[in-house]
């Protein structure tokens, strides 16, 4: 008897699903979403004929792991491009741009990067953002 992964192999080699890459990878794990057993009825994101966008989506519901491993994957990414996503949409506590009137420097006017803290400097500028008993921090 065959063991999960020589089938999987065997199906991939079978259906000729070589690439993993782009639009053939995702078309990849959608067949292999319903080759599994998971058919989403209203065939959303339809790719294929063999392969819909909601069948890998029941997939993903029905397995944690995944959506785990996924995520997982994003934050041992190396490159700056994830990062540089991230960064302005995660708050920071004590951040300059909820110190100054209307988040923006108050020397250039331009919007303080979210990212930045007491210390930072102005990316546009080079004004040092500092507040507290001496500040310069025009409070909302």
């Amino acid at each position: 008897m065959r063991d999960l992964s020589e089938l999987v192999d065997a199906y991939m080699e079978q259906e000729k699903l070589h690439r993993l890459e782009g639009r053939k990878g995702v078309e990849a794990m959608c067949q292999l979403a319903a080759a599994l057993g998971y058919k989403d009825p209203m065939y959303f994101g339809q790719l294929t004929s063999k392969a819909t966008i909601g069948d890998l989506l029941c997939m993903m519901e029905d397995n944690p792991g995944m959506l785990e491993a996924m995520i997982e994957w994003v934050r041992t990414r190396r490159g700056p491009e994830f990062r540089e996503a991230l960064e302005p949409l995660v708050k920071v506590e004590d951040a300059a741009v909820d110190q100054y009137e209307g988040g923006v420097c108050p020397d250039c006017g331009e919007e303080i990067n979210p990212a930045s803290t007491r210390g930072d400097e102005c990316d546009n500028c080079g004004h040092v953002f500092n507040w507290g008993e001496s500040d310069d921090a025009q409070t909302n």
